[in-house]
């Protein structure tokens, strides 16, 4: 019993073998071409400092602007994504999925309205 079990062990360890082997040769791995090495005799050059008086100066950059209602609160309208597999209606405000269909499977068969996941 013992021997026939270190046979079938020792068979199956060989065939794993010879299978890495095979898989090894047929798919080999890529070899990336060495990108040009710089050595430690090389310097690279240092980009001259620059101050503050050598750097144009800027306009005051504009401010952001949201629409809003009479109220002060940010408008925000949702944002309706249509592909071929599912429609989906995103909040404009957070970003969460307000509903998801799928318009080319049915709830029914004979039914042409499309199912809804959210």
């Amino acid at each position: 019993m013992d021997s026939t079990r270190i046979l079938l062990w020792a068979t199956f360890s060989l065939l794993l073998w010879v299978t890495y082997t095979a898989w090894v040769t047929q798919y080999p791995a890529p070899v990336q071409q060495p990108s040009a090495q710089i050595t430690g005799t090389e310097q690279l050059p240092t980009p001259a400092a620059q101050t503050n008086d050598e750097l144009p100066q800027l306009a005051e950059p504009p401010a952001l602007v949201t629409p809003t209602d009479d109220a002060g609160v940010a408008l925000s309208r949702p944002i309706r994504i249509q592909k071929d597999v599912f429609q989906a209606l995103i909040d404009g405000q957070g970003g969460d999925l307000v509903q998801v269909e799928l318009p080319g499977y049915p709830v029914d068969k004979e039914s042409t309205i499309p199912i809804r996941l959210l």
